[in-house]
Parts: C-alpha cells; sequence; structure tokens
C-alpha cells in the first residue's frame, strides 16, 4: 500500500480544464486523493492542514518546458526551490510529457525527488514514482523524528551535568574557603560615586546596615580606578550607584567608562531631576535606574537597591559558573554542536 494518500498538483491549465488529467481516475483508484490547484498560495493552504501533512506536490511542468525554453526550466526550479524551502520535507515531482534533459536535470538539483514523463502509457511509472516518493518522505521524517529525539536526550544529560557540575562547584568552593570560592554566595557588593560626602555617609550608613558591602568614590575617576581593582582581585561589584553631577568627569561618562572595564556591571544614576533627553542619554549608556534626590524614604530606597543588587550579584554567578562549566567540559560542548549539526543535515 503507498505511503501516499494525498496528492496536490500545482498545475494552472489542469485546472482551468480537469478533463486534461489524464491519470486522475488512476491515483483515484488506488486510493489517493486528487485536488488540482493553480497557485503556490493555494498549495500552501492545503499543506497547512493536518490531513495533507503526507500530501505528495506533483508539479506540472506544462508544454513550455518541452521547448526546452531557459526562461521555462527557471521558472519551474524556482517552484521546486521556493516549494523545499517552505516543505523541505514533502514529496515533491515534477510531471511533464517527454521532459527534456535540462529540465530533469535542473528538476533533481532543485530537489525533486523525481521527474515523470506523462506521455500516454506512463502511468505505471507514475505509481512506481509516488511510492518511492512516498518511502523517501516517511524515512525523511523517521530521520527527522530520531534526530529530535537524540538532541532531547542529549539536551536532558547537559541539563543534568550542568546541574552535578554546579553542586561540584559549590563543594570545591566551599572546601577551598573565600579565596578560591569565587562563586559562593556573599553580600551584594555596591560602588557608591558621589562627591558629596554627606549622601556617600547616609547611603553606607543604611545598605551596611542591610548587610550589603560598599566601595565608596567622591570622583569619576576614582571610581575607574576602584572598579578596576576590583575585578582584578576579583572582588566584582554587583550594582553602581553614580551621581549624575560629578565634577571633572560627569556621572554619563563615569558610567560608560565603568560599563568598558566591567560590560556586565548595572549602574543606577542618582539625580535631582530627569528630564527625557536625560533619560534616553542614560538608557544609552546602560542605566538601570534612577535615584532620585532627596532621598525621601530610606526605607524603601535601600530595599530596593538591595533587591536589584542580589539579582545582579545572582546573575554574574550565575554566568562565571556556567562559564567554568563550559570551560570545564569545551570538547564535549564542541562535539555536541558538530554532532547536532550533523544531525539536522541528516535529517533533511
Amino acid at each position: 500500500m503507498s505511503a501516499i494518500h494525498s496528492a496536490l498538483i500545482l498545475s494552472p491549465r489542469w485546472k482551468a480544464d480537469p478533463e486534461q488529467l489524464t491519470f486522475g481516475e488512476l491515483l483515484r483508484s488506488t486510493g489517493i486523493s486528487v485536488e488540482i490547484l493553480s497557485s503556490f498560495d493555494e498549495l500552501r493552504e492545503k499543506l497547512g492542514q493536518p490531513e495533507k501533512n503526507n500530501a505528495c506536490i506533483l508539479l506540472d511542468a506544462g508544454a513550455s518546458a518541452e521547448r526546452e525554453s531557459s526562461r521555462a526550466i527557471d521558472a519551474i526550479v524556482g517552484l521546486i526551490s521556493r516549494v523545499k524551502i517552505n516543505y523541505p520535507f514533502a514529496s515533491l515531482l515534477v510531471l511533464s510529457a517527454t521532459p527534456p534533459a535540462p529540465l530533469v536535470t535542473a528538476a533533481f538539483r532543485a530537489g525533486a525527488d523525481d521527474v515523470i514523463d506523462i506521455k500516454a502509457g506512463e502511468e505505471v511509472a507514475l505509481l512506481s514514482a509516488l511510492e518511492r516518493a512516498g518511502s523517501n518522505a516517511q524515512a525523511r521524517a523517521n530521520r527527522r523524528a530520531r534526530m529530535f529525539e537524540m538532541r532531547k536526550l542529549v539536551d536532558e544529560f547537559l541539563r543534568v551535568l550542568v546541574k552535578a557540575e554546579r553542586r561540584t562547584l559549590e563543594l570545591e568552593a566551599n572546601r577551598a574557603g573565600d579565596d578560591m570560592g569565587e562563586e559562593k554566595e556573599s553580600p551584594p557588593r555596591l560602588l557608591l560615586v558621589d562627591d558629596d560626602s554627606n549622601v556617600v555617609d547616609l547611603l553606607n550608613e543604611w545598605f551596611s546596615g542591610a548587610g550589603m558591602k560598599t566601595l565608596i568614590a567622591y570622583s569619576g575617576e576614582e571610581a575607574m580606578d576602584l572598579c578596576e581593582r576590583a575585578e582584578k582581585t576579583r572582588s566584582h561589584v554587583d550594582l553602581a550607584l553614580v551621581d549624575k553631577q560629578l565634577p571633572g568627569v560627569d556621572g554619563l561618562e563615569t558610567i560608560r567608562e565603568l560599563r568598558k572595564r566591567c560590560p556586565a556591571l548595572p549602574c543606577m544614576m542618582m539625580t535631582g531631576y530627569s528630564s527625557s533627553e536625560s533619560a534616553v542619554r542614560a538608557a544609552d549608556v546602560g542605566v538601570v535606574g534612577y535615584l532620585l534626590k532627596p532621598f525621601d524614604d530610606m526605607r524603601e530606597l535601600t530595599r530596593r537597591v538591595k533587591e536589584i543588587a542580589e539579582r545582579y550579584a545572582a546573575e554574574r554567578r550565575e554566568r562565571r559558573m556556567l562559564a567554568r562549566i563550559k570551560q570545564k567540559h569545551a570538547q564535549f560542548l564542541e562535539r555536541y554542536l558538530k554532532i547536532t549539526t550533523d544531525l539536522e543535515k541528516l535529517g533533511e
């Protein structure tokens, strides 16, 4: 029994005059439903129906291809390519009466399963071609299904591996102590940048009281130096709070320079006002939020800053943890990517 249950025939001339389709009754006698379509849009609509998933697509090359016209052949090749791009696993046959050699060669190169001569007496060849096309389509579908199963299995294994490696690294960090345990969870570290010592003292008192560690800079230049030293000593900063009106290098430029040195560093702007223009400029340099002066509710401000800092600290630890796992298993991951790429090609 044929694996093909439905044939979609793309042929404007047969759509206009179905009587020209001499082999339609033959296909129906074998249990294959036949529909004649006049455009690619109609074909796409039909293939969107679940019951047409295993349909074989028959492209009518038309009488023009018999003249070996390069333009006509290019048109057929273009249509084949369009079908294969949108439906790479579909069965596709090209029909032509006494097809010229250039058409046959071009059709196969474009991805057709077969080119069938539909002149009188070749009905058996058409049925055989449909059978082969159905078998090939089924084989492609099976390979693709196995490929997805394999990839799902490997992805599941990778998730288990990452979970196990994460636990191993955490245990190693705990045994090594704080010097080597850089991934160990610790209080978030803040960089306070403001030339007003009263503001700095106030924020430092509240943030330290909430369990956060602080680094203090009174200028943009000092903040850049602190950030560089923190990176070198792996005492990473989780959030920078930068006053907009700094002497020398202003707040926006300071944030821009901080993020050059520490690209993942989130920064908040402290300012007495915020215009739409300054908000756009701040967004361009990576500002994640504002603290408006004067600070009315220090308790709420501290809660908000701690929440943001803890979130970014967790994200930083996660990035570093995954980077260490990837580095440790770089060879395996490289082979995994190559194999999955090869599997996808086999499924085509």
